[in-house]
């Protein structure tokens, strides 16, 4: 078994919102990074 930290962002000031709950294909983007690691 393999540990990480999975940096999700947070809210940006720029973008408007936290970046990593902005949905790609309906789905969050921190999502698609769990499912890689998983």
């Amino acid at each position: 078994m393999h540990a990480c930290i999975i940096l999700a962002g947070g809210f940006s000031k720029r973008f408007g919102r936290d970046k990593g709950l902005v949905k790609l294909k309906g789905k969050p983007l921190v999502t698609y990074v769990l499912e890689k690691v998983a």
